[in-house]
C-alpha cells in the first residue's frame, strides 16, 4: 500500500482552533455549493493511500485548507489499476455526530478509456470505516469529465475522518480525480 501524509500545521491561536474546528469559512463559491465548512485546524491531517501502485497525489494539504479554489489531486496513470484515496483526519478530539454531512468537493477528469470505475466517499471513526456511499459510479467503459461540484450524504454514524476513493480494473487512459475541500455541510 502507497501511503503519503501531510499533517497542516500553522501558528493558530486557540480562538483560530475552535471556529477552524467548527467549520471556517470555506471560501464562498456559489457553483461549488456556497461556503464550504472545512475540515481543518491545527492537527488536521492529509492522507493518500490505496493498491495502485503507478497512483500519485499532489498538493495534498489543499483537500482541508479552508480554500475551495485549491485542489489537491489523485492521478492514475495510463493504464494503472487498483484504487488511490485521500483521507482527511480531523484534530484531536475532534468527531462529527450523526447527522452531519460527509461532504466533497472534487471533479473527474478522463482521458482516454477507463474500465470498471467507481469514486466512493467513506466516513471513519478513530481509524474504523464507518459508512461509505457511491458519489460517481462509472461502471463500464469511458466515463464523461465531471465538473466540480459538491457531493456526500448524510452521516447516520459519528465520524472524525472523510475519505475520497478512486477505483478502475484497467483502461486504456488517465483520471485525475481533484478535490477542492473536504465539507461538513
Amino acid at each position: 500500500m502507497n501511503k503519503a501524509r501531510h499533517t497542516l500545521t500553522a501558528g493558530l491561536t486557540t480562538t483560530a482552533v475552535l471556529l477552524a474546528a467548527c467549520g471556517g469559512s470555506g471560501g464562498g463559491n456559489a457553483a461549488l455549493g456556497g461556503a464550504c465548512a472545512s475540515i481543518t485546524g491545527g492537527g488536521t491531517s492529509v492522507d493518500r493511500s490505496g493498491t495502485c501502485t503507478n497512483c500519485t497525489g499532489s498538493n495534498l494539504g489543499a483537500a482541508a485548507d479552508d480554500n475551495v479554489n485549491s485542489i489537491a489531486t489523485l492521478f492514475h496513470p495510463e493504464a494503472a489499476a487498483g484504487s488511490n484515496a485521500l483521507r482527511v483526519t480531523a484534530q484531536d478530539g475532534v468527531v462529527y455526530p450523526a447527522g452531519t454531512p460527509a461532504m466533497v468537493i472534487n471533479a473527474v477528469d478522463y482521458s482516454g478509456n477507463s474500465v470498471s470505475t467507481s469514486l466512493t466517499l467513506q466516513t471513519y471513526l478513530d481509524g474504523v470505516p464507518q459508512e461509505s456511499s457511491p458519489i460517481g459510479a462509472f461502471n463500464g467503459i469511458g466515463g464523461p469529465d465531471e465538473a466540480p461540484a459538491r457531493r456526500g450524504f448524510t452521516a447516520q454514524l459519528p465520524f472524525d475522518a472523510l475519505e475520497i476513493q478512486f477505483q478502475r480494473s484497467g483502461g486504456a487512459g488517465t483520471v485525475s480525480v481533484s478535490v477542492h475541500e473536504f465539507c461538513t455541510n
